[in-house]
């Protein structure tokens, strides 16, 4: 008998312990989880583990699948291809108990969950976002990766992030995001190449004072990436311009005691890729984009210190992503702008500005071009949080990107947030520029940050165009209007006036006198319903011998033209001529039978 308990101790020390799946000592575990867009914006979802046991002493009885983030329904599972069973542990998860046990080293086992998600492709206007969550726990995977799978129609207008190609595979086109790609499967989508919304801004301007006050405010701007058409103002601004930024600047008077709320309505498409023809910044601009401001000490020793260390726009965006926390307990309540210095010192109290004004300081330092945009972010979810001024706006910044001649943004906010979602190497169709902060970091002043009153009034109101489409550019409007007579030069205005709600860029300008070229430029810019005028002198010459007949002006498929009077510059002249001819007698005719009375 003591022998037999002794054999008996030993086979059982010899048998296989059941140990947890996630065990990574003595699993690996790698995962294909695909998601396929249906015609009807549903996502069918399929998770595939595999799990190879590394040891002849444990073995997995089952494994828990985590749906945090999903809406699953539909649920079924497979082990080893088998039709199998589920239990819901709670509202995020499933195990699989197996049926069979994979027992033995290198054994394996594979376990599948199928499900649909309607939660995951959300349609915004014309654009349909699809966002997969997070792998939870993805540390426990030695290879992870997640394939997207979209109809060959579908693809023509489909972006990716983290950025990677499609294979088509008949009528379908995968894309393949690897554990290299992303570290922990996050990855979002969207399918559309031009997002349209809607806006309304509203001013609440008050002259408090005893005098007559300009008011200047800033209109959301052309950039790159964006296009502004204006359908309505409550009133026509006194000018618009823009500023060295390329910001869009209004005026306004305001007489003493006035209060004169100011709104103006549009539609701003949002362009996957940058757009041709939008005027580039030049060097001086550019210069100014280096200069050390409040909130963005480039000339402190740490910063620089720092900056040497990180050099490239992709070093500084990955370590303000990866060493700064966002901070929600902030968004709850008005903030102090910390500044970059003060935000490395306290990297867990960063909201959007903080990681915003580091990324700008760091990169001003390294010698890259860097800005700061404020605008609307278009969010729903804690993962991409927005967190600027009263009407929850967002911040974020653009560099130089030399090779491309661009102003390119990035999110290291978002970056941060969403667990490393790529907003470095594209940017997604959910973020509206209102100003631009380059020159100066905290002017213009943003819309939707001003003061009012009325706490129930909404400043901002930014919601996804159904139907929004691009309007065609309509060419500007020509006059040209003689000034005042002048005997030696005559001088016309050309005022060209843009009547539409959109800013027309580089249009040329031709002046001719009959058929000779007098004058030609290029108007680099006139915005939304206003003008640019310049003048043009002609020379008659003697009886107006060198006049033309005919004054044109011509731009692109648009030309006005006035006819000019020989004769009247001829009777001019020739009365010009014929006084002293006739005064001369009469003057000494004069003074001689003054003289003879003598």
């Amino acid at each position: 008998m003591k022998y037999l308990f002794i054999i008996f101790c030993l086979l059982f020390l010899l048998l296989p312990v059941s140990t947890k799946a996630e065990d990574t000592q003595h699993f690996s575990i790698t995962g294909n989880f695909t998601y396929e867009l249906l015609d009807n914006g549903t996502l069918k979802v399929r998770e595939e583990v595999k799990i190879k046991n590394l040891t002849t002493e444990n073995y997995a009885p089952s494994f828990v699948f985590d749906t945090t983030g999903f809406n699953p329904q539909d649920v079924s599972v497979y082990e080893n291809g088998i039709a199998s069973k589920t239990t819901q542990k709670d509202n995020n998860s499933y195990e699989v108990v197996f049926k069979r046990p994979a027992i033995g080293k290198d054994s394996n086992k594979t376990v599948t969950i199928l499900f649909s998600d309607s939660s995951l492709a959300v349609k915004h206007g014309t654009v349909t976002e699809i966002k997969i969550p997070r792998v939870q726990n993805s540390s426990q995977f030695k290879d992870l990766n997640t394939i997207i799978r979209v109809s060959l129609e579908a693809s023509k207008s489909f972006h990716i992030f983290p950025k990677v190609e499609g294979v088509q595979k008949n009528s379908i086109v995968e894309y393949l995001v690897s554990a290299n790609d992303s570290n922990n499967g996050s990855v979002t989508a969207f399918l559309g190449n031009i997002a349209a919304y809607d806006f309304t801004l509203k001013y609440p301007f008050t002259n408090n004072s005893f005098f007559t006050r300009e008011v200047s405010f800033a209109l959301p701007p052309d950039t790159a990436y964006q296009k502004v058409y204006i359908h309505d103002f409550s009133q026509k601004p006194d000018s618009l311009t823009y500023d060295s930024d390329g910001n869009w600047i209004g005026k306004l008077t305001l007489k003493p005691r006035e209060s004169k709320p100011f709104n103006v309505s549009g539609v701003v498409f949002v362009y996957a890729d940058a757009q041709e023809g939008f005027p580039m910044s030049n060097r001086d601009s550019l210069k100014l984009n280096l200069i050390p401001q409040k909130y963005w000490e480039s000339s402190n020793p740490k910063i620089i210190e720092l900056a040497n260390q990180l050099k490239t726009p992709k070093a500084i965006y990955d370590y303000v992503v990866n060493n700064l926390t966002y901070d929600y307990t902030k968004t709850a309540r008005p903030q102090e702008r910390l500044g970059a210095l003060t935000t490395l010192g306290k990297s867990n109290e960063a909201i959007c500005m903080e990681f915003t004004d580091l990324f700008i300081a760091l990169s001003r330092a390294a010698g890259i071009p860097a800005r700061e945009i404020n605008g609307f972010a278009v969010s729903n979810d804690d993962s991409r949080p927005r967190d600027l001024g009263e009407d929850i706006l967002h911040s974020w910044p653009e560099y130089w990107n030399e090779s491309t001649k661009l102003w390119t943004p990035v999110d290291p906010t978002w970056g941060n947030t969403t667990g490393g979602v790529d907003y470095f190497s594209h940017f997604d169709l959910n973020h509206i520029a209102f100003v631009v902060h380059g020159a100066s970091s905290t002017l213009p002043q943003t819309p939707g940050t001003y003061e009012t009153q009325n706490t129930d009034n909404e400043l901002i109101q930014v919601n996804p165009s159904i139907d929004g489409e691009i309007e065609s550019t309509k060419p500007p409007e020509i006059t040209i209007s003689k000034n005042a007579f002048s005997l030696w030069e005559q001088t016309y205005t050309i005022v060209v006036k843009n009547k539409s709600g959109q800013a027309i860029y580089k249009s040329p300008i031709s002046v001719y006198a009959d058929d000779t070229l007098l004058l030609q430029k290029e108007i680099i810019s006139i915005l939304p319903f206003s003008e640019f005028s310049f003048p043009v002198k002609i020379y008659p010459g003697f009886f107006g011998n060198k006049l033309p007949t005919v004054l044109m002006v011509k731009s692109t498929n648009l030309s006005e033209t006035v006819t000019i009077s020989k004769f009247v510059v001829f009777i001019l002249h020739f009365f010009v001529l014929l006084v002293p001819i006739i005064l001369v007698p009469v003057v000494s005719i004069y003074f001689l039978k003054k003289h003879a009375k003598h």
